[in-house]
């Protein structure tokens, strides 16, 4: 029963991370955006970027669970992660949709592989299966950083040219 919840969670919180990015997109908020590119220098500082803040939002909740008394407060700060985790699901949405679309794949190709994340990150206290679902994530990401983008425009935009270069003009 513990598996179909967790799924289940999973599900709603893909489809709350979704409905985030929709959002986002309709009011114009740039971070939200499931649309343009990201070059490799991009996605590595948005993976860092992110990591650290699950990181930090991570160690709040598990602050606030040790220092829970009352089930009340235990179920709030069970909303305040569900929802925090949703969030910075939709951020990672992001990441990896653009991150794909560099190769000229479409996004749903990246929102499909963080739903994976979202739904097998339940089962990493499982030690045997831990270690399997870690080694698929890095080797993912590695992908993602070593391989570069297609270096002309497709149908998903320009080249992400971030930092820009600068060009240096000789005097004569």
């Amino acid at each position: 029963m513990d598996v179909l919840f967790n799924i289940g969670q999973a599900f709603v919180m893909g489809l709350i991370a979704f409905a985030i990015t929709r959002w986002g997109y309709v009011h114009n908020i740039k971070i939200l955006y499931l649309q343009g590119r990201l070059n490799r220098l991009q996605f590595l500082i948005g993976l860092i970027g992110l990591t650290l803040v699950v990181s930090l939002f991570n160690n709040l909740i598990s602050t606030m669970m040790n220092n829970v008394v009352i089930l009340v407060s235990y179920w709030g700060v069970r909303l305040l992660a569900f929802l925090g985790h949703a969030i910075i699901l939709s951020l990672y949405y992001v990441l990896y949709a653009r991150r794909v679309q560099d190769f000229s794949l479409h996004g749903i190709v990246g929102i499909c592989w963080c739903i994976f994340i979202a739904f097998t990150y339940p089962y990493l206290p499982i030690k045997s299966t831990s270690a399997a679902f870690m080694v698929i994530i890095w080797i993912v990401n590695l992908v993602l950083l070593v391989i570069p983008g297609s270096g002309k425009p497709n149908r998903y935009g320009d080249v992400a040219l971030w930092p820009k270069k600068k060009i240096v003009k000789k005097r004569i």
